[in-house]
């Protein structure tokens, strides 16, 4: 966890920026785990589960996504997130400004860190009507359009 000296996405980025040979693309991505976290509130999504891929050549991406769970569905379990976004643990408190702000100080442009934001919330938001469990699709929905409406 980022509060007990775990790796900021500042930090990932960092590292994204120095290693991988597109460097913009993976910040994308990266803005895309973000929003996606924030999504389906999962107050889980840290350090250890932020994987960077290394490849023979010394450069890095941004691993698949993973070990991805809604805990904004069960009320014994932290409600505050693992890592901040732009300073912010509280989930619930992450507007896609915050989100963007995050990524433009890794380096990120607003065009694409709002794009890419707004992008992933809007395709989750689609996906949630199929998803069979019914508090997890209305949750899906409602951070999605909370999400899109505080642009």
């Amino acid at each position: 966890y980022e509060r007990h000296g775990g790796p900021s996405l500042a930090a990932i980025a960092a590292e994204l920026n120095s290693h991988a040979v597109d460097r913009a693309h993976e910040l994308r991505r990266l803005v895309r785990q973000v929003t996606y976290t924030t999504v389906i509130g999962n107050g889980d999504w840290h350090g250890k589960n932020i994987s960077l891929l290394h490849d023979l050549d010394g450069h890095i991406r941004l691993a698949p996504v993973y070990d991805t769970v809604p805990t904004r569905l069960f009320p014994t379990l932290m409600s505050p997130g693992a890592t901040s976004v732009a300073g912010e643990f509280n989930l619930d408190h992450i507007p896609i400004e915050r989100i963007v702000s995050e990524a433009q100080s890794w380096g990120l442009s607003r065009r694409d860190a709002e794009a890419a934001a707004a992008d992933t919330a809007e395709a989750a938001e689609a996906a949630a009507g199929s998803v069979e469990h019914d508090q997890l699709s209305a949750l899906v929905i409602e951070r999605s359009e909370r999400l899109l409406t505080s642009r």
